[in-house]
Formats: C-alpha cells, structure tokens, sequence
C-alpha cells in the first residue's frame, strides 16, 4: 500500500513539475516577445532586432509575393521601413490583443509612422501611415522561427493618398436576423462548424452562431461592424462569389475561449464586388481569423484578416507582377493619378510589354508614343485588332487612366536607367494628349483590305493627326510634351479620309469632344461609307468666285454616265460636260472632280458673272450656282 501512494505522489509531483515547466516556456515566449515587439523593434536598432531571430528564420508578410528567408533578409526588411518611416512604432500603446499558446504568441497590433523616404519604389507621400494587422509569432527556445503577418496593401496605398477610399454600400441585411442559438460545443468545434455553416452560404444558420452584441472586425474594410453588417457583408460577398469557400489550413486553441483559425478563401468572381463589374476569374487568398466563443460555443469576437491587394490582383483589377526569376526579382511600385501621366519603364520585365499589354496592366485606356523619325505620335487603344507598338526601356509614354492606382513593376534593374515618370497634369475640361480612334463599318470588309489614311484636324486650333488604317483600325494622336492643352470640351474634330493614291475616300465627318472623351484621353468612332458615298450629290466648285476655270467636285453613290450642264442666269446652256461612265466613290480632287474652264460651247471665254451648274447621273438631278469674277 505505500508502496503505491509512494509512486502515486510521485507521478503528481513529475505532473506539477511539467505543468510548472510549461508555465516557464509559456512565461518565456510571451516575455520574449513582449521585449522584442513592445521594446526593441521601437528602438530601430538593428543589430539588437537581429539577436532575436534564427538565422534560417522566416518572415511571412502578406501581401509580399514570396516570404522572406533568413535572418539577413528579415533584418534588411525592418532597415527599409525605418529608412521609409523614421518614426515608425508598432504598438506604440500597447498590442490591441495578444494571447499565447505553447510556442505561439498571437497579437493584433497597429504601426503607426510617417512616410518620409521611398518605400517599395513608392516616393515618399509625408503623410502619416497608421494600419492594424495580426501577427503569429513561433519560438524554438527564445528565437523566432517564424512570424506571419496578415497586412493589407490597399489600406496601406489609400491611407499615402495612392487609390481612392472605397465607397461602401448601407451593410444592412436583407431579412431580420434570428436569436442565437446555443450549440454547447467547444471553442475548437465552435469554430469548425462556423466554417462548415459559412461554406452553405445560409445565412440565417450563420446568424444563430453569433451573439448579437459580437465584436467583429473586417480588417480591409476597416470598419468595426455588429453582427447585422457582419451578415450584410457577408451579403455582398456571397453575390460577389456565388461559390465562395473557406479551406481551413490551420487551427490552434489559444486558451480561455479564443481560437486562431488560418484559411485559404477560394471563389469565382461571378458578381460585382463593390461596384465593379464580375470578371469570371477565380481568386484564391490567404487569410485569417481570431475568434472567441463563449460557454455556449457562440461567438463573441470575430477579426478577420486578408490583403485586398491579392484579391484585386487575383480578379485582373490590379496588374500582377511577373512570376520572379533570378537577377527579375525587383519590385517597383508606382502612384498614377487620375487622368494622363507621362512615365516609363521602371525595371526590365522578364516579358517585353506591348502597347496592349502595357495598357492592361496599369487599366489605361490610351497609351501613345513619340515616333522620333517621323516626328509624330502613335496613339494606342483597347480596340485595336493587334497588340501594337513594342514599349521599350529609356523611353517615355503617355498614358491615360481614368482613377487614381498603384501599379508594381517586376523585373531587372536596366544597364542604363530610364527616364523618371514625370507628374500628371489633371484637368476636368482639356487633355494635352489625345487619341482619336476608330474602325470602319462592318459592312465595308473589302474596304478593310485596302490602304487608307485618316486625318483629323481639330478646327478650333487647326493641329492636325494622321494615322495610315490597318485591319480596319486607326488611332491619330495629339499630344504636347508641354502639357498644353490640344483639346477641350465642344472642340470639334474633322476627319478625313484618302486612299493610297492620296484621293478623299470619304465624306468629311465632325465629332465634338465631350467630357467622357476628355476623360478616357480617346474618343472612339466608327467609319461608315468609306470607299461608297451614302447617296450620289453635287458639291461646291473650287474656287468659287474664280477665273477663269474651276473644279467640280460631286459623289455617286452607284457607277452611272455623268453629265454636267453650265447655264446662264437667263436659262440659256452655255456649255455641257460629258465625263462619260464613273464609278462609284468620291470624285473631289482636280484629277477626279469635272473641270470647267470658263468657255462656252464655241470655245469662247464667257463674260463675269453668275452661272448655274447641273449635273445629272441615272436618275439624280441637282442644280448649284457660280461666280465668274475678272
């Protein structure tokens, strides 16, 4: 019998001592990171920064393409930020949750600094960046193996006044939601059937597992919500992605009702998410949640994490950077503001850009170059049937976007360095670059094949842009280098179309520059009766007055014989033309129009005057009048 209470007391005695044993881990983790988050990283010193992590550590910071590996490399990470931010603080109050479980500390912090140097090819803005995150820091011993961060970037890029703040809908539900329902699960199985419920898509069986006066928290939006806008939201995103899903790849029990979940979200972009249009891309992010439930197994705390720069990359809204090779591992960021910006190719992209694809990734509607030999711009749009001109390092393009973005560029550092984007000129009525652009009617397929050349020539100014027609499809540019203005609202623009042997080829058309024009640097047109009038007419002679010979210009709509009769004010013909059988087509210049030149039928020069023309071909008949001046 002792025997057996001896070994008995002694189990609990090695059962305290574990229990005491773990109490230290845990103390030690929590006090390690505590001296690390809330001290040194606030100092900037760099070398006490580096004492603790291990050298093969890595640094998984959402949204950053690829984690950072090794200490060296983490250590260069925090050395950028206090070049960038030099007041920078994280938890400068304290953290805003923080629990810890065996190696695990998880805390939801807030940075807080002002940007004054460049950060991630971003020049510095001066203004204050304040962002919340989470963090999920694990130890071997007192070293960091590894830190994940679940940032996110637009926060980040609307805070420096780099995209727009987001217009959010009313998050008000479309039914009344119902009491909760208690399940009496543990916090583990709580959160896994949170998961399995959100999956269904059923809201109303989502809403019994929340408590009404929850604390939840959708990071990117960064709005604090209760639980009827947390189930409007969720409203929104089910519509936005009719399939989405949330995978789970990691939970962990913090402890006192809290749970750590990490999960992928997967969905088809099937709706409109927040007003922008379905694309029918899949987007597949990481993420994260921090949860509380109470003895009940509802919840009481929600925050969830994800980079909104993934999802919009992810969606074909934000241009994605190429996938990374060595020596095209360069990142550069890139503010572009509302309307045109002159930049150029900041790295050398592992795929060279065309003027299609330059245009796609940054959202331009119009992209233009300088064509240096010809001295002329080369306009470029969405609509045109190839994919353009090649876009090349060292030179500068003209590009129009309609909202204010960032852009990043992958690739490698140029041999030599291209030039510096150049600061945009916003204007709401005029552009100093402009594209008119267009194609030829559908029905004029044979007219597609031939050569054409349009001109269009803006009357207020009289500046002139040309471009030679391909594949049915021509973009004439205007621009100044300048930024003085080439066109404004209510400009009207002739346009003007010849054939390769220089002859018109159409009606002179007029298009009137509106506000949507100036704000998508282009204004698109379509060419109809290229080659074939719409109807056969008789024009104005040129030169009139004149002496003593003139031309005369007129359409056919159909081959037909033309005649042409001259009279005098009194009725009597003085002379007839016969131009014999004519084809089809615009016959307005000297080699095709009729020639006059001011004799009579005996060969004798008429007197000044007025006189009156009539031309007549197949079943069209029209009369214009004359002067003769000498």
């Amino acid at each position: 019998m002792f025997s057996r209470i001896s070994n008995l007391f002694i189990v609990c005695i090695m059962l305290i001592a574990l229990g005491s044993v773990y109490q230290a881990i845990a103390a030690t983790v929590e006090e390690v990171w505590e001296s690390f988050h809330g001290d040194v990283i606030n100092t900037h010193d760099i070398e006490a920064i580096a004492s603790f992590w291990a050298d093969d550590a890595v640094f998984d910071y959402l949204p950053s393409q690829l984690p950072l590996e090794g200490k060296e490399a983490i250590v260069a990470f925090f050395e950028g930020v206090f070049q960038a931010f030099p007041d920078w603080q994280c938890c400068p109050d304290g953290p805003r949750r923080q629990l810890v479980s065996g190696n695990i500390v998880v805390a939801e912090c807030t940075t807080v600094g002002t940007h004054e140097g460049e950060w991630a090819g971003i020049p510095a803005t001066g203004k204050i960046l304040q962002t919340i995150h989470m963090d999920i820091c694990e130890f071997e011993g007192d070293k960091i193996t590894r830190l994940t961060t679940y940032d996110d970037a637009v926060s980040q890029m609307i805070k420096l006044g780099l995209m727009p703040v987001p217009e959010l809908p009313e998050l008000v539900p479309s039914f009344t939601l119902p009491e909760p329902e208690p399940t009496g699960l543990a916090p583990l199985e709580a959160a896994k059937n949170l998961v399995a419920v959100y999956n269904t898509h059923n809201l109303d069986a989502h809403a019994k597992q929340i408590q009404p006066d929850a604390d939840i928290l959708l990071a990117p939006l960064g709005v604090p919500m209760g639980r009827d806008a947390y189930i409007a939201a969720l409203e929104l995103y089910f519509l936005t992605y009719s399939d989405l899903q949330q995978e789970i790849v990691r939970m962990v029990d913090m402890g006192d009702g809290w749970v750590l979940v990490e999960v992928v979200f997967k969905g088809t972009n099937d709706g409109p998410y927040f007003g922008v249009p379905a694309t029918g891309n899949s987007a597949e992010v990481r993420g994260a949640w921090l949860a509380r439930f109470d003895t009940d197994g509802l919840m009481t705390y929600l925050h969830v994490y994800w980079d909104e720069l993934t999802t919009l990359t992810q969606l074909g809204l934000f241009p994605p950077p190429e996938v990374p090779t060595e020596g095209y591992d360069n990142v550069f960021f890139m503010s572009l503001l509302p309307g045109l910006n002159m930049i150029s190719l900041p790295l050398e992209p592992i795929t060279p850009y065309t003027a299609r694809s330059f245009a796609e990734s940054l959202s331009a509607t119009t992209v233009i170059k300088l064509d240096e030999a010809r001295q002329r711009f080369v306009g470029f749009t969405l609509d045109a049937p190839d994919d353009g001109f090649a876009i090349e390092g060292g030179k500068g393009y003209i590009v129009n976007v309609p909202d204010a973005r960032v852009v990043a560029f992958t690739g490698a550092a140029w041999t030599n360095q291209p030039p510096v984007e150049m600061a945009p000129a916003v204007s709401t009525d005029s552009a100093w670059a402009f594209v008119v652009s267009g194609r030829f009617d559908d029905n004029l397929l044979e007219c597609e094949n031939s050569v054409f050349a349009v001109t269009v020539r803006n009357t207020r100014t009289n500046a002139v842009a040309t471009d030679v027609v391909r594949s049915g499809y021509f973009a004439a540019a205007f621009a100044d280098l300048n930024r003085k203005n080439v066109v404004q609202i209510g400009d009207s623009l002739e346009v003007k179309v010849q054939d390769k042997t220089g002859e018109i080829a159409s009606e002179t058309l007029y298009y009137m520059v509106t506000a949507e024009a100036i704000h998508q640097a282009f204004l698109p047109i379509v060419l109809k009766h290229v080659g074939i009038p719409r109807q056969t007419a008789l024009l104005p002679n040129y030169p009139n007055p004149f002496n003593p010979e003139t031309s005369i210009p007129y359409q056919l709509r159909e081959p037909a014989e033309v005649v042409i009769h001259i009279y005098d004010t009194t009725g009597r013909l003085i002379r007839t033309l016969n131009l014999g059988y004519r084809d089809a087509g615009f016959h307005f210049s000297r080699n095709r129009a009729a020639y006059w030149d001011g004799l009579n039928s005996v060969s004798e020069m008429v007197a000044s005057g007025i006189y009156f023309y009539q031309m007549k071909a197949g079943d069209f008949s029209a009369m214009r009048r004359m002067v003769i001046v000498k």
